[in-house]
């Protein structure tokens, strides 16, 4: 099954910033993994994407930084082939595990100080964080997490890095309203897999709403799934990211290839 999650970050600033895409690989964790292919689909693409994201870290069983793991086997490092091929890199932090979770939560800084180490060594610009808890999150969670990715926001922008995360509505782990008052710099909802316009739009709404403004932007984000989300919806959609004032758009794409609309949808809005 072929599939393509995109997301776009609403950002509201008072100065005119450049618009940017980001796009996310997904590499043995999915089916049908390809890095040759995935690069040669980036390339063709060069003027489509400023930012690669990719899985390339996870928070270990102590809590701290580990390489991430498919089936107990390192992922593909692809950084440096990403990275010779004139892509900025902007690794993913990962974990499912809400035990893991707490043991970060409880002692961070081991993590954040290898993270930092990590990114000056390689020239990142930054983490995402894509934490998915599949069970036994509570709502005492929650404040855990935002105090987290808070201070990790903090360590990195002093060192000229960046942060970004994603959330749903599925587990307690995101609560909005915390997230947005944290120095996170961009936050992606997962909440947007639909073909639904009006639902889209409501996402959008949601999120302006519960992730707060503050001084630079009002961060927020909204994702479709190519499987779900027709080409022949682009144009609407288009218009809503206009609409809110959307500065970054992204893709997360899980097996090859990703629809040449979807390309030519990403140029247009970078040159809008």
């Amino acid at each position: 099954k072929k599939m393509l999650w995109f997301l776009a970050l609403l950002s509201f600033t008072e100065v005119v910033l450049g618009k940017t895409s980001l796009v996310w690989l997904c590499l043995e964790r999915c089916s049908n993994f390809d890095f040759d292919s995935d690069l040669k689909m980036l390339s063709d693409n060069r003027l489509s994407i400023q930012l690669v994201s990719y899985e390339n870290w996870q928070v270990g069983t102590d809590g701290g930084l580990t390489f991430a793991l498919h089936n107990g086997k390192p992922v593909s490092d692809v950084g440096a082939r990403l990275s010779s091929a004139g892509f900025k890199l902007f690794p993913m932090l990962t974990s499912g595990n809400i035990n893991d979770m707490r043991k970060l939560f409880a002692n961070p800084q081991p993590l954040i100080n290898a993270a930092l180490d990590t990114a000056k060594k390689n020239g990142y610009l930054g983490y995402h964080i894509d934490f998915e808890p599949e069970s036994g999150v509570v709502a005492s969670d929650a404040a855990l997490y935002a105090t987290f990715v808070d201070l990790f926001a903090k360590a990195l922008h002093n060192e000229g890095f960046m942060l970004s995360i994603d959330v749903a509505t599925w587990s307690p782990l995101w609560n909005l309203p915390l997230l947005g008052s944290t120095a996170v710099d961009k936050i992606y909802t997962m909440q947007t897999y639909t073909n639904n316009i009006t639902r889209i739009h409501e996402q959008v709404k949601l999120m302006s709403e519960t992730v707060g403004a503050k001084v630079y932007s009002l961060k927020g984000a909204i994702a479709f799934d190519s499987d779900i989300t027709k080409v022949s919806t682009l144009p609407n959609i288009l218009s809503i990211l206009g609409t809110y004032k959307i500065q970054d758009i992204g893709i997360w794409r899980d097996n090859s290839p990703v629809a040449l609309e979807w390309w030519n949808f990403m140029a247009s809005f970078l040159s809008s």
